[in-house]
């Protein structure tokens, strides 16, 4: 090959990847690493409202009081949301870039679940931080396909885009908020008295376990550790909704048990579990000895949690054995 045609060569390929170079130049960026929180990020310390909702309504609705985030969907008195999921969301917020633009036309966002919550069926949630005077809002639409990341839109803007990673949001009013209800060690329960008719006496032994006060004569237990199950239950206690307490309403339940339970402390607490017509289970609780934040609530329970803390004596106890079956045996 000559000189001549070398220098040709090399210099249709220069002239190539030039061209190429400005037309890569000239196209709009496609993808970025943009702060989803933009200028908002340096309020994230002064954070002290959160709101998230979708068509249906608020899902979380939180202020932080005297250091602690309290829900005030239910009640204005408050009730204490799940800080370490709080956190989770707002570190991923905080974390999150605009990693690839997608849609800024209206008719296209229902592909993505970004349109407004007032569109018909919006599959959206919208986040909304507040910090002092300063507010920041988000529509949450779905993820990826592959999983990368959730759709996004401001909701006074019209482009959308796809974050670098997916966000942690509350499934329903309850997910997020302090479970179990209250903050109580099995072996701190020293007493449980069941009133009533089919009551019974629950008291801590030295050995740590429970003994049944006043044992039926000629009755066993129906296994060693059964009496551990109600402060197991009363330790664990869950709930499915949260109801501000009405005296008037929870009157007209059928009571299934009352519960005086005594713990290591001095406190005094009662436990009453209540069902309605529609055979719903509910749980309230009052302690003698302090005003606690999980007073006042009426508590939606699980059917299984009702019936440990209903049990009667005779759930304690074995069948008893007739007597003369062993001298029938033994001949």
């Amino acid at each position: 090959m000559s000189n001549r045609l070398t220098w040709l060569l090399l210099a249709t390929i220069v002239a190539v990847a030039a061209g190429t170079y400005v037309i890569f130049q000239q196209q709009p960026e496609q993808t970025q690493s943009e702060q989803l929180m933009g200028d908002f990020r340096q309020n994230a310390q002064q954070l002290d409202e959160i709101r998230i909702a979708d068509a249906n309504g608020i899902i979380l609705h939180a202020k932080q009081k005297n250091g602690q985030w309290q829900s005030i969907a239910q009640s204005s008195n408050g009730f204490p949301v799940a800080e370490q999921k709080l956190s989770e969301l707002l570190q991923g917020l905080l974390d999150a870039k605009l990693y690839e633009m997608k849609t800024a036309r209206a008719e296209n966002y229902a592909r993505l679940g970004v349109e407004g919550l007032d569109a018909q069926d919006s599959q959206s949630v919208r986040i909304e931080l507040t910090a002092g005077n300063a507010y920041w809002h988000l529509l949450v639409g779905n993820r990826a396909s592959n999983g990368s990341g959730h759709f996004v839109r401001q909701p006074q803007k019209l482009q959308s885009w796809l974050l670098d990673r997916t966000l942690s949001l509350p499934e329903d009013s309850v997910d997020w908020l302090q479970q179990p209800i209250w903050s109580v060690e099995p072996e701190t329960i020293t007493r449980i008295e069941r009133a009533g008719d089919q009551g019974w006496v629950l008291e801590r032994t030295e050995e740590g376990g429970f003994a049944l006060q006043n044992m039926p004569a000629n009755r066993e237990l129906v296994y060693d550790s059964v009496l551990d199950g109600v402060s197991s239950t009363l330790a664990s206690l869950r709930f499915t909704e949260l109801a501000v307490f009405e005296p008037a309403m929870w009157q007209t339940y059928t009571l299934q048990s009352s519960l005086n339970v005594s713990l290591s402390d001095g406190q005094s607490v009662t436990v009453e579990v209540a069902t309605d017509d529609a055979e719903n289970h509910f749980l309230q609780l009052t302690s003698a000895t302090g005003n606690e934040y999980w007073q006042q609530w009426q508590y939606t329970i699980s059917s299984f949690t009702a019936q440990q803390l209903s049990k009667s004596i005779e759930d304690f106890l074995a069948e008893p054995v007739e007597q003369g079956s062993d001298d029938t045996q033994a001949n």
